[in-house]
């Protein structure tokens, strides 16, 4: 049976109206890899556009185990890219690591995996320049890979190039997760303890077309996602 791959819905305002989405190339990239992709949505009523995700109404009880409902339901968890986060991400993915389901962080998707490894509500980060943004998806620098992480044993690489689409980074994080790094940057990060938890500062599913690496990081998750 095909793995089940949750992915975490994005919100956001089109024409006025608002509505919940996902990148149509993170959900080629799963199904291209021989498993099946479905919206992970929030439970509740609530207005996800406000400007202000820590101002939204607490999950209840319920919200929270019908949240976990839907993870049981999945073999992996990608947390995509995306401006902000809510609670709901962060009940999905807390949820997920502890139950060791397989776990891949895009971009802002990472950071939420550093505000969980560092129990914090938000992770430190750093506004960074205008070199880090490059809407193109092209390459736009080298990330050099420890030969110890999850992320060199699928490359067999010690340093790639990749591209670069964000405004902010993390900077403080207990070394053991960190993984990959540029200039001093934190780009990627991992939990050792886990089956395969890792978080991208970049975005591989703009690559797929024009970069093997990218696809061997999704090849190697849903692999990790099929039961034994």
């Amino acid at each position: 049976m095909k793995p089940v791959i949750g992915i975490i819905a994005r919100s956001g305002a089109f024409s006025d109206t608002n509505k919940f989405f996902v990148n149509q190339k993170i959900v080629r990239a799963v199904a291209n890899n021989g498993a099946i992709p479905v919206l992970l949505l929030p439970t509740d009523g609530m207005d996800y556009e406000m400007d202000i995700p820590s101002k939204l109404p607490r999950l209840t009880e319920e919200n929270i185990n019908d949240l976990r409902s839907m993870v049981d339901k999945c073999d992996g968890i990608i947390i995509p890219g995306g401006s902000k986060w809510y609670q709901f991400d962060y009940e999905i993915t807390k949820y997920a690591l502890e139950k060791d389901i397989p776990i891949l962080g895009i971009c802002a998707g990472m950071q939420l995996l550093a505000s969980i490894f560092t129990n914090k509500s938000l992770p430190d980060i750093s506004v960074l320049n205008e070199e880090h943004l490059k809407p193109e998806l092209d390459y736009v620098h080298e990330v050099n890979i420890r030969e110890d992480s999850k992320l060199y044993a699928i490359l067999k690489k010690d340093k790639i190039r990749v591209n670069s689409l964000h405004r902010s980074c993390i900077t403080t994080i207990d070394s053991k997760y960190i993984t990959g790094t540029t200039n001093n940057y934190i780009e990627s990060i991992e939990d050792k303890t886990k089956k395969f938890v890792l978080g991208l500062q970049w975005h591989p599913e703009g690559m797929l077309t024009y970069d093997e690496d990218a696809k061997l990081i999704f090849k190697a998750f849903i692999e990790a996602t099929k039961k034994d």
